[in-house]
């Protein structure tokens, strides 16, 4: 049984996480009606929601879902077309001299808010410039729930198929949680995308997740805290305002106990590399919170586990790497939803894709790091498909810190792979010294580049 049924009708499993739905819709008979092709596009005023509860997950809770009016402007030379698809919003641009072929677009993680919004592609323009349409779904709600934004992508395709008729070809792009969607639609869908873009994208899936609690863990044991597991959020977050945070202290000014946590998260997160140091000071304060994610209900926080980690250290910060490995907690993941044949958006990828694959990602990243980037890459090795895969890192601290011109780089690369069979170089993600990685893609070089690492 698949385990997004098994939350969904199961009493036990359903606790917590019914919600209601409250549709921001337009004016008249409630609607903000989807535009047609061909159609002028005019505004579509959101009026006051209404609460609706939602069926499928059962009885109604606090959480409203908001969908934001789509409605854009086109850019020049290009058409715009939104409106509602299912329970989530969508968005179409389709330039005058469309090329033929449709760019679906996958937008990252949005937080637990209850607004859903459309999201546009960073290089929107350069997509319209090109000729290239392109596609991009709300997804019927937020929180990390990759697997229905998957199936809200392929459904939007087959939307924009039905009104202007099959692409010649289609590519999926995305961003941050928008890359768990690529690896998941390339591994679970074949055939229906041509190509694929992802930049710092959860390549991994589901190793997202486990990084967290992974990280958390270390926190909590290196600490002294020892608060985890906790009997529920609000006593984990008790625990991390009072004890870990003093305890390991804040941003640039860690303790012995920080600094020793520090070196515990290089290693998880990749290892040496450029802003490395940066990134996680920058990461901190969000960081801390992921601790008051335990427990979790939420899909992805139950098939989290971070039991097969092997923790590191640097000699001289008071522990060992065995210490961490005996010591740190251990989380196990709910085999309801940790399963690769009935929940494979839940676990971890397998490496198979069978069409081209270009992903950027940010060297100092501590949010999605590039842990997912090496991971992956071996997998995709293992799987016997490393000549469909070209990496770059960019030297830069933080999640998703690209210039525009590295996107538009990649992107073109890619499409030249596809158009001429010229596969682009790349970093190689799984090399001894990392120091190095990004020098070819990096277009803005950043002050402290190359200061420590």
């Amino acid at each position: 049984m698949n385990a997004r049924t098994w939350m969904k009708w199961t009493p036990a499993a359903i606790a917590g996480l019914t919600i209601v739905m409250a549709v921001a819709l337009g004016q008249g008979d409630g609607r903000v009606a989807a535009q047609q092709p061909g159609a002028s596009p005019t505004a579509s005023p959101v009026a006051t929601p209404t609460p609706v509860v939602n069926a499928a997950l059962g009885t109604a809770s606090s959480l409203p879902w908001l969908i934001v009016d789509p409605a854009f402007t086109a850019a020049p030379g290009a058409e715009a077309f939104w409106g509602i698809l299912g329970r989530a919003a969508y968005r179409i641009e389709v330039p005058d001299n469309w090329n033929g072929e449709l760019v679906m677009y996958a937008h990252g993680y949005a937080g637990e808010q209850s607004f859903l919004n459309v999201q546009t592609p960073p290089i929107r323009s350069h997509l319209i410039q090109q000729g290239y349409a392109w596609a991009a779904s709300s997804y019927q709600q937020n929180g990390y729930d990759p697997d229905l934004a998957v199936i809200d992508t392929l459904q939007l395709r087959d939307y924009f198929i039905q009104h202007w008729g099959q692409p010649s070809r289609s590519y999926i792009y995305g961003t941050s949680m928008g890359g768990h969607i690529v690896v998941s639609s390339l591994e679970q869908h074949p055939g229906v995308y041509d190509a694929a873009f992802a930049e710092c994208g959860v390549l991994m899936q589901e190793q997202e997740q486990d990084y967290l609690t992974a990280n958390a863990a270390l926190a909590d044991y290196i600490s002294g805290v020892n608060a985890l597991p906790a009997s529920s959020s609000a006593a984990a977050a008790d625990a991390l305002t009072k004890q870990i945070i003093p305890a390991l202290g804040l941003a640039k000014d860690f303790t012995d106990k920080g600094l020793a946590w520090e070196s515990a998260v290089k290693y998880l997160t990749g290892g040496a590399r450029p802003f490395r140091h940066q990134g996680m000071i920058d990461f901190n304060a969000l960081q801390f919170g992921i601790i008051t994610t335990q427990p979790s209900t939420s899909p992805s926080g139950l098939a989290a586990t971070d039991d097969y980690f092997d923790f590191h250290i640097d000699p001289g910060y008071g522990f060992t790497d065995a210490e961490l490995n005996a010591n740190v907690f251990r989380q196990t993941a709910n085999p309801d939803f940790r399963n690769q044949d009935s929940n494979p958006t839940f676990a971890l990828p397998t490496g198979q894709i069978y069409v081209p694959l270009i992903t950027y990602h940010t060297t100092g990243d501590n949010f999605v790091p590039i842990m997912m980037e090496i991971n992956y890459r071996r997998l995709v090795n293992a799987a016997g498909n490393s000549s469909l895969i070209v990496q770059r890192g960019v030297r830069a601290p933080d999640h998703c810190q690209f210039d525009l011109a590295d996107r538009v780089q990649g992107f073109d690369d890619l499409m030249n792979w596809v158009h001429n069979g010229v596969r682009p170089e790349g970093d190689d993600f799984l090399a001894p010294d990392l120091t190095t990685l990004g020098t070819r893609w990096t277009h803005k070089v950043l002050p402290g580049d190359g200061d420590g690492f």
